[in-house]
C-alpha cells in the first residue's frame, strides 16, 4: 500500500509540474493580446478569438498525424481469427472519434461553466470562454502527442 501511495503521489507531482508548464505556456499564448501594440491592431478579445481558432487548428493537424501513423502501423486483424474483418486502425479511430466527440462537449461545458462564475454579463466572458478552450486544447494536444509516441515505437 506504500509503495502505491508513494507512486500515486510521484505520478502527481510529474502531472502538476507539466501542468504548470503548459499553463505557462498558454499565457504566453495568450499574454501579447494585451500589450498595447496588439491592442492598436485588435482588441483582445479578437487576439483571444484567433489564437482559439489557432489552438484548434493546431489540435486537428496533431489528430490527422496520430490518425496517419495508426492507420500505417496497425493494420493488423482485431480479431486474430478473421484475418479480412476489422482492422485494429479502423477500430481505434473510430472508437477515438467517439472520445473526441465527448471530450469537445465536456471542454466546452467546463469552459462555459468556469466563465459563468464570473456571470454571463461579465465583458471578459467571451474571453474567458475562448482562454479555456485554448488551456483544455494545448492539455489535449499533449495528450494526443503521448498516444502518438506510444504508437510509433
Amino acid at each position: 500500500m506504500k509503495n502505491t501511495t508513494a507512486l500515486f503521489l510521484f505520478i502527481i507531482g510529474l502531472w502538476d509540474n507539466s501542468v504548470y508548464a503548459s499553463m505557462l505556456d498558454i499565457e504566453k499564448s495568450i499574454n501579447h493580446c494585451f500589450t498595447e501594440a496588439s491592442l492598436q491592431v485588435n482588441s483582445s478579445k479578437e487576439c483571444i478569438s484567433l489564437e482559439e481558432d489557432k489552438s484548434r487548428k493546431d489540435l486537428q493537424r496533431e489528430i490527422s498525424t496520430m490518425k496517419a501513423i495508426i492507420m500505417e502501423k496497425y493494420d493488423d486483424p482485431f480479431h486474430l481469427t478473421e484475418p479480412d474483418g476489422d482492422k485494429i486502425n479502423k477500430i481505434f479511430i473510430k472508437q477515438f472519434d467517439l472520445s473526441q466527440q465527448a471530450w469537445e462537449e465536456a471542454r466546452n461545458n467546463l469552459c462555459e461553466a468556469n466563465a459563468n462564475l464570473m456571470g454571463e454579463w461579465a465583458q471578459s466572458h467571451d474571453s474567458s470562454v475562448m482562454s479555456c478552450n485554448i488551456k483544455m486544447n494545448i492539455r489535449r494536444i499533449e495528450e494526443i502527442k503521448l498516444i502518438t509516441r506510444t504508437a510509433k515505437n
